[in-house]
């Protein structure tokens, strides 16, 4: 495989197990049975390097795993997913589910929060990941356990330009709001995401 972009590492703090069901229609209170149910690894970061690894470009994925959910993830990256550093954390990875009714074609979602990363930890992950991306690109993406501060994206954007190195952000809310003050080298808002960012509405 090769790469015509350098140096890239993609960070993805809060990985998820993305079940999805195929229902022919919700009943309250009853079981709802699943004719087709799919398990993907989920996550921004995941995506990003599957992405990557389709289009021939050479990338390193850091993922944060924890429990028996993070050892199935695990398997399933393993298969699908080449240079990927497992970090272990306490806890469960999380669940994400997603429920499509096909009487009405509705899609309905639901998402962990994610299992803390312990301070400790943390730090040495960051550290290990600026390092890592050098004078390449960092791809800061997805969101990030609610025990993360708000800040580490543009602390990563600081750490990374002092090696050399660039910074891509995909996130939201105040993470983003607060690495694009770091100044990145890019950003990927979708159109929600930046009409909460600039408090108004964009009609084109």
């Amino acid at each position: 495989m090769t790469s015509s972009s350098g140096n890239i590492h993609v960070l993805c703090l809060n990985p998820a197990l993305d079940v999805t069901y195929h229902v022919k229609k919700l009943i309250p209170d009853q079981k709802s049975r699943s004719d087709a149910a799919r398990h993907d690894p989920g996550g921004n970061g995941i995506n990003i390097g599957r992405a990557l690894f389709r289009m021939q470009v050479e990338a390193t994925t850091y993922c944060v795993i924890a429990g028996s959910i993070g050892e199935i993830l695990q398997d399933m990256l393993d298969e699908q997913l080449p240079n990927v550093l497992f970090h272990h954390v306490s806890g469960q990875t999380r669940i994400n589910s997603t429920i499509i009714e096909l009487d009405t074609q509705s899609q309905f979602q639901i998402t962990d929060a994610g299992t803390p990363v312990p301070a400790a930890q943390l730090t040495q992950l960051v550290e290990n990941f600026a390092n890592s991306v050098g004078n390449g690109y960092g791809i800061l993406t997805g969101s990030c356990q609610p025990t993360v501060p708000t800040s580490l994206y543009a602390d990563l954007v600081h750490k990374i330009q002092q090696h050399g190195g660039r910074t891509v952000v995909d996130s939201h809310g105040d993470i983003l709001r607060l690495a694009i003050e770091a100044k990145p080298f890019l950003i990927k808002p979708n159109l929600y995401e930046l009409e909460t960012l600039l408090q108004i509405k964009l009609d084109t």
